[in-house]
């Protein structure tokens, strides 16, 4: 992420806009869910997009995509945690795909913690946690990806920025 599109983050209304971008998410359906290059966790959101984006034509591309590689994140049920970044591969993908066709109804981000916690219909309840050496890294903590080919970033450190997904 560029230095000059970084927007910083110094108090909770910082995130007014992220949060307004993320609200599109309200009443989507969790489509597919994946676990890409990296160990980067995928959640679809939305419908699958015919059109040609920023992938080649053999992976899909959907109006939504929530992505994380690099921050611990956790799944839970009834608030109690039934996954994390930190299991297996095989184990990940196995209680990821509980996702696919719930609703999503709700969702917090936190300050200064920078968390986002997505709340779907069937109590299933994703966070993803920042910690203090993901700062230090060079990834984000957490990426959306929206059906105008926008990216929102969050992290690393106090920063978000709201680009075009379609140009580097």
């Amino acid at each position: 992420m560029s230095e000059e599109k970084r927007r910083a983050i110094k108090q909770p209304s910082d995130l007014n806009e992220v949060r307004t971008v993320i609200s599109g998410i309200l009443g989507k359906f969790c489509t597919a869910t994946d676990l890409g290059y990296g160990e980067e966790l995928y959640i679809c959101i939305g419908n699958q997009l015919t059109q040609q984006g920023i992938r080649t034509p053999e992976i899909p591309l959907y109006e939504w995509e929530l992505a994380s590689r690099g921050t611990y994140w956790e799944l839970a049920k009834s608030k109690r945690t039934i996954v994390t970044s930190d299991n297996s591969p095989d184990q990940i993908i196995e209680n990821i795909r509980r996702l696919k066709g719930t609703r999503i109804t709700d969702f917090k981000v936190t300050f200064p913690q920078l968390a986002l916690i997505v709340i779907f219909n069937n109590d299933y309840e994703l966070a993803i946690r920042p910690t203090l050496e993901d700062a230090t890294q060079e990834l984000a903590y957490w990426q959306l990806f929206t059906p105008t080919m926008m990216l929102l970033e969050v992290g690393p450190g106090p920063f978000w920025s709201y680009t075009r997904a379609d140009i580097p």
